[in-house]
């Protein structure tokens, strides 16, 4: 699989797209009683980004849903957990009626859409079981390459603080010289 593929299901009057995207790493405190120091745990959780459109984009003319006869478009990415799924909410993704507005929670079309979301990742997760490790590949390839980038950057810092240090050592020297 590649970072940019992208996977089309056909749901509801319309269509879903889903691309794989890097793992999270979700770390929190685990105490096994109130007494207990507890422990530091990190969970890799698998994220897609999931949309009505293949650009992801929540824009009805480039793809939606329908409910009821209405045009809807989703647009979150949405991480992978034991028990279901977990939307990540941003400031322009959501479900989004055909004039762009949120669709509220009390909205009737609130659960027809989280079923459709819901569906689509889940017939995804069925017929593509691998997808979870290219979702944690994707995250530590990109960890290796910022860790690489940031190796070449503290090299280069050295490289420059052992050509000010040999400034002033030649210059240590010269002193040494006129005694």
């Amino acid at each position: 699989m590649s970072e940019r593929e992208i996977y089309e299901y056909e749901i509801a009057d319309g269509k879903v797209y889903i691309r794989i995207q890097a793992a999270r790493c979700h770390t929190y405190w685990s105490y096994a009683d109130d007494s207990s120091p507890g422990e530091k745990v990190e969970e890799l959780r698998s994220r897609v980004r999931i949309g009505t459109s293949p650009d992801f984009d929540t824009d009805v003319d480039l793809g939606f849903v329908k409910v009821r006869g209405r045009k809807y478009t989703m647009d979150y990415i949405t991480e992978h957990l034991a028990d279901g799924w977990l939307r990540e909410t941003s400031y322009t993704g959501g479900f989004r009626n055909d004039r762009g507005q949120l669709v509220g929670y009390s909205a009737k079309a609130w659960d027809v859409l989280e079923a459709i979301h819901n569906e689509a990742l889940d017939r995804f997760h069925e017929e593509h079981p691998e997808w979870v490790t290219e979702s944690a590949r994707l995250l530590f390839q990109g960890k290796a390459s910022a860790a690489r980038h940031n190796a070449s950057r503290l090299r280069l810092e050295a490289d420059k603080a052992d050509a000010e240090a040999a400034k002033w050592q030649a210059r240590i020297d010269e002193l040494g010289a006129a005694e």
